[in-house]
């Protein structure tokens, strides 16, 4: 197929008019190539012990013929080392590279990911999950890739309490302490029958004094 395309200039206007032309070609080339859809917040904050699914829908063009390659990878920190394949669909197989941390925790979410979804699920989130998660979508000539963060934060764990006098042996003083990813907010009342509200002098944080 030959494509014909007309365009004038003048020469006054010749760079704005060869910006334009630029732009028309890289309008006009994205439709003829992979393009991943799906959009939303490239960082996602999940709580340990959570699930999370990495969205990478996409669309294929006329023109891409070649075989569908789908890729999920892990990015390197140090970008001169090769970054870490751990799931692949490649010749309508399913191939898994999972390191032992990941072994049954990360999935794609349909059974055929050639039909346009390639997401993934992770579950049961631990702190070494923390990094970034690539997808790319390959069908010669196009391709097309996501990058997602995933920030993992520890739940806070059940607190200990203790309680103390205050120096003057006039008032009490309740801690409290719970291990989890900082910060961690405080809440108190009182419990049993009596109100929840506690006396306008108490002082709330870590501790909670009165």
């Amino acid at each position: 197929m030959v494509w014909t395309l007309g365009y004038k200039c003048g020469m006054i206007g010749m760079i704005a008019c060869a910006f334009q032309f630029t732009l028309l070609l890289l309008n006009f080339g994205s439709l003829l190539a992979v393009t991943i859809t799906s959009v939303g917040d490239p960082t996602l904050q999940v709580a340990t012990g959570d699930s999370v699914q990495l969205n990478c829908t996409y669309t294929l063009a006329s023109t891409d013929a070649g075989s569908l390659d789908i890729e999920w990878s892990i990015i390197r920190p140090d970008s001169r080392d090769k970054d870490i394949v751990v799931l692949a669909f490649m010749e309508n197989q399913v191939y898994q590279y999972l390191p032992p941390s990941l072994a049954g925790r990360f999935k794609f979410v349909v059974l055929e990911p050639s039909g346009g979804d390639a997401s993934v699920v992770l579950s049961n989130i631990q702190e070494s999950d923390t990094g970034i998660y690539q997808c790319k979508v390959k069908k010669t000539p196009g391709i097309d890739s996501r990058k997602i963060t995933l920030a993992i934060f520890a739940r806070p764990t059940k607190p200990t309490c203790r309680i103390e006098e205050t120096q003057d042996g006039k008032g009490v003083i309740l801690k409290c302490k719970a291990d989890g990813t900082t910060p961690i907010t405080y809440t108190w009342e009182a419990a049993g029958d009596q109100s929840t509200a506690l006396p306008a002098s108490a002082v709330q944080g870590e501790s909670c004094t009165w």
